[in-house]
């Protein structure tokens, strides 16, 4: 899920550092889907970060 919410002008092996410090991870929210969330259960999201729904 992550690196579906990556930038597309940033490297992955970037990415993954930058969301890695807790303070990033709670700026930046994760957007996901309602598909997303029919293929994940619940409980395998990480609660350090932030999650928006979006249409």
């Amino acid at each position: 899920m992550l690196l579906a919410n990556r930038p597309k002008d940033m490297a992955a092996a970037d990415w993954l550092r930058l969301m890695a410090d807790p303070v990033n991870a709670v700026l930046y929210p994760l957007r996901v889907t309602q598909a997303m969330l029919d293929t994940l259960a619940a409980r395998e999201l990480d609660l350090r970060y932030r999650y928006v729904l979006v249409q």
